[in-house]
């Protein structure tokens, strides 16, 4: 079974930050809509984070040979290389 690799961007991060790029200019509005403007920047800075952590694991796992997912950073980094 093929071992998937590990990427620090994604297409799906790439969406994620445009949908927040329009979210920020067309649907945060505190005066008429409070709830889904705390609930668009509750959604966001999740993502945000989770955004963190993934490229957090990704670095400990490029700088440790011994940890389970080393090899599967090592082919993401191998095929950037091409």
């Amino acid at each position: 079974m093929k071992q998937p690799t590990l990427k620090r961007w994604t297409i799906l991060d790439t969406l994620n930050a445009s949908l927040l790029i329009v979210s920020i200019l067309f649907l945060i509005n505190f005066e008429e809509q409070p709830l889904i403007s705390w609930l668009l920047i509750a959604v966001f800075t999740m993502w945000a984070g989770f955004l963190i952590f993934r490229n957090v694991v990704i670095s400990k796992a490029q700088n440790d040979p011994t940890h389970p997912l080393n090899n599967a950073v090592k082919k993401e980094s191998n095929s950037n290389d091409k």
